[in-house]
């Protein structure tokens, strides 16, 4: 790893930089279901870096509910749910090292393959979803629910009033949807939804809303399938994740 590598991981940790450096072959990997060489990283989270090649979404994390949630829907079908094409769980733990730790921490990470959504929501779009979220995780849900009595729960929720977040079909339409689709997740896979944000909702080709990210979630366990990793190649995919500096 080159001296300029190592200073821009301590810096702000890029997982799939790290993971190159541990497994080399993810190439091989992903090509099942992407163009590796076109992969561009466009976030990074707490617990989580994501990439894309203009069709799909490469998400590595070290979120386990997540990535059990992911497990329990690929190739499922709910409207409301982004397509999960691929969960993996790599074959060992890895050293990782944060700007914040004193030592490296062995930590398990988890590959998920999804379709790519577009996240520009409008201001109101947005403001409704979060407030949905706050909602959901200022009250206890129980599942089953009915989906009209929780929306209307939801729009006679002290903070949303305060906000002048009243009736609308804009406001129905979106609440509808979410709570629709969390009603699916636990109907189709005992998936209980546990997070709700504009930050993890996008919108597909045709406009619908659909949740990309399932961190937080509860779903019942189940085996992963084990990335298996080889002995080359992913140094290439290491340099593509950082350009070269200037």
């Amino acid at each position: 790893m080159t001296p300029w590598l190592s200073n821009v991981l301590s810096e702000g940790p890029d997982l799939l930089a790290v993971l190159a450096n541990e497994f080399p072959g993810l190439q091989e990997v992903l090509s099942k279901f992407t163009n590796p060489s076109k992969l561009k990283m466009i976030g990074m989270g707490d617990k989580g870096t994501a990439f894309s090649d203009g069709k799909v979404v490469v998400k590595v994390t070290e979120d386990p509910r997540e990535a059990a949630a992911s497990a329990n829907i690929v190739g499922l079908d709910i409207p409301g749910v982004n397509k999960i094409y691929h969960v993996g769980e790599f074959a060992r733990e890895v050293p990782y090292k944060d700007v914040h730790d004193d030592e490296p921490i062995p930590t398990k990470y988890y590959l998920i393959v999804q379709d790519l959504l577009t996240t520009n929501l409008s201001t109101r779009e947005k403001e409704i979803i979060d407030l949905l979220g706050k909602f959901l995780s200022d009250n206890k849900i129980s599942y089953p629910f009915d989906v009209t009595k929780m929306a209307n729960a939801v729009y006679n929720y002290g903070y949303m009033k305060d906000h002048k977040m009243y009736k609308s079909p804009t406001a129905d339409a979106i609440l509808s949807r979410l709570l629709g689709t969390m009603l699916q997740l636990y109907a189709k896979r005992t998936i209980e939804l546990g997070d709700v944000s504009s930050q993890n909702v996008g919108k597909d080709v045709n406009g619908n809303l659909k949740i990309f990210d399932l961190g937080l979630s509860s779903s019942p366990k189940i085996g992963l399938p084990v990335v298996e990793w080889t002995e080359e190649d992913l140094a290439e995919l290491c340099l593509m994740s950082f350009p070269s500096p200037i």
